[in-house]
């Protein structure tokens, strides 16, 4: 899938911000404290660095102390222009302080800001009630990208619509851009259609979209050529355009000569922008690509980790250790990641980083050590979406160490962060409570998935697990849940584990006859290799327990060594 290039990711850069700090700092010269008015000129004629200094020259203790209104109206003022000059960071931590001041936070200011740092869901909350279609542009246009990060497509696409044809060219842009995204291109093309940009980079970025659906079209060698012609012309060019055109050129080349000779595009683009701030967006396909070439190099990535600026050194330190992970250099990846551990808790990628570290870490067994990381990464994450994310893996790893009351736990916690992960979370929650043998909290999470998805796989999923857990413990329920799986689900495709299992319970219990009806239900069936493995190797037993073949016994197991030699049963056969 294409990659957006213009994401609110972490600067103010590019058409977008530009337009919204023009709609939202045009405040009269006279409504700023006299003081102050060098600040408020600075900010208006697009020198926010200047307004920064002299805003928090005014705003030090040391300094002359301002009113109490003048004192609120230098802070938001300090807020917008930090994010002017693409201090994000720094633009948050303002927010933060003057929202546990108990002061008034402006809605707008809030959403811009937290909508910069990929904070989505904060964004959205920041602002009640909810913008409508006549908005401000800047307002709009974060309010709308927030709801696209967090999954609310439609409600974007059709708060941009309501905005009209009288609507600015750069929503409308937006709009077109949501369109091709959602794989309505015709739609993009008729918005586009109405699209006369008299601004250069509202120029560009139409003639970017226009390229893109040339590509769409498969039209690889001629939207190359737009791409590559919309390049050469650098008025208009933002930061994220210049990504936007690089991608496009990696993935007409990819489309017209291969992976391997799509690479060079971004690997050129990453070395002559080293700051972009959209940079880990080059990366991250730069990475698939990699990871989709025979023998790829890393030579690159460890180049710019060891390279200024830090900016792209810790994106590449990143993607560096995930080259190593795919090479099965487990602890070559741990040396790299250990950095994020005491540097960089404020990069954009230190959460993935620092969870990428904990799961290698739980793969190895270190529970601690990852839980230590889940934790840092929590710590560091932007939004609930990656908190969430960072609460499942958190969870998988104290499920697998057998610590089912801390799972839930976590579970539950990744399913508040995230609603997109409620489905899921829910369902590993109601996993973790079976292990720990809670009846009711397990009938709980049950109940509570089959309220939201009455017709979802979840209840099958669930007796099938409760009846296989049952059946490893030789519980004396077990044989009534894996009937009634049977049961209730007869077409469900786990439906051999079922009968497998109940094959096994048979056999521990003496009854061969019940053994082998389940065992040849199982045959007439294609199954997947595991269980038509572990019903082979049931069958060698079933077979010699009745004592009186030998030779069919000695045929299944030359049988079973023939078709499973790497089978970890391959031992047991052979005695």
């Amino acid at each position: 899938m294409f990659m957006n290039p213009d994401r609110f990711s972490r600067s103010c850069s590019g058409p977008i911000f530009a337009a919204g700090l023009l709609c939202l700092s045009g405040v009269a010269m006279a409504a700023a404290p006299e003081r102050l008015q060098g600040a408020l000129a600075a900010l208006e004629e697009g020198i926010p660095q200047v307004a920064v200094v002299k805003l928090e020259q005014a705003l030090d203790r040391k300094a002359p102390p301002l009113a109490p209104e003048d004192r609120r109206w230098a802070k938001s003022k300090l807020i917008e222009a930090l994010l002017a000059a693409g201090r994000v960071d720094d633009a948050l931590d303002r927010l933060r302080e003057v929202g546990e001041s108990k002061e008034v936070v402006d809605p707008a200011l809030a959403l811009r800001v937290n909508a910069a740092a990929g904070r989505w869901s904060e964004a959205l909350a920041a602002v009640e009630p909810p913008p409508n279609a006549s908005a401000e542009p800047a307002l709009l246009l974060a309010y709308t990208e927030s709801l696209w990060q967090v999954g609310r497509r439609d409600e974007a696409i059709r708060l941009l619509k309501g905005a009209g044809e009288q609507a600015s060219d750069t929503l409308r842009l937006r709009l077109a851009e949501y369109l091709l995204e959602s794989d309505q291109a015709e739609h993009c093309k008729a918005v586009l259609a109405t699209v006369k940009p008299a601004v250069a980079s509202d120029q560009k970025w139409k003639g970017y979209l226009e390229a893109r659906l040339t590509l769409l079209d498969g039209n690889a060698g001629e939207a190359y050529a737009q791409f590559e012609a919309l390049q050469r012309e650098p008025e208009g060019l933002t930061p994220s355009l210049r990504l936007g055109l690089a991608l496009g050129m990696t993935e007409a080349r990819e489309q017209l000569s291969g992976l391997t000779a799509a690479d060079d595009i971004l690997e050129a683009f990453i070395w002559k922008n080293p700051s972009n701030s959209r940079l880990e967006m080059a990366l991250r396909k730069l990475d698939e690509i990699y990871a989709g070439e025979e023998n790829p190099s890393r030579a690159e990535l460890e180049k710019w980790a060891e390279s200024e600026p830090a900016w792209r050194a810790t994106f590449a330190r990143y993607y560096l250790a995930k080259a190593l992970l795919r090479e099965g250099k487990p602890e070559r990846a741990l040396q790299t990641l250990a950095f994020f551990g005491t540097n960089a808790q404020r990069h954009p990628i230190a959460d993935a980083a620092l969870l990428l570290r904990g799961n290698i870490l739980a793969e190895r067994r270190e529970y601690a050590a990852a839980q230590a990381s889940f934790e840092a990464a929590m710590r560091a994450a932007a939004d609930g979406e990656a908190r969430g994310a960072v609460a499942m893996a958190a969870a998988a790893a104290h499920f697998k160490a057998g610590d089912y009351v801390l799972a839930a736990t976590e579970f539950h916690d990744a399913a508040g962060q995230s609603p997109a992960l409620w489905r899921k979370a829910t369902f590993h929650a109601a996993l973790a409570w079976m292990r720990q043998g809670n009846e009711a909290r397990f009938q709980a999470e049950c109940d509570a998935l089959k309220a939201r998805y009455p017709d979802g796989p979840e209840q099958a999923e669930l007796t099938l697990e409760k009846g296989l857990w049952a059946a490893a413990r030789q519980a004396p329920a077990a044989e009534d849940v894996l009937r009634r799986f049977i049961r209730d689900f007869p077409r469900h495709s786990r439906r051999l584990e079922a009968e497998l299992a109940l094959a096994e319970l048979c056999f521990a219990r003496g009854d061969q006859a019940g053994a082998r009806l389940y065992i040849q239900a199982v045959n007439e069936r294609p199954a997947p290799l595991q269980t038509a493995e572990q019903s082979d190797f049931l069958s060698i037993f079933v077979a010699d327990a009745n004592g009186r073949d030998d030779e069919k016994v000695i045929a299944l197991c030359k049988s079973f060594i023939a078709r499973y030699p790497e089978s970890s049963h391959s031992a047991e056969v052979r005695m």
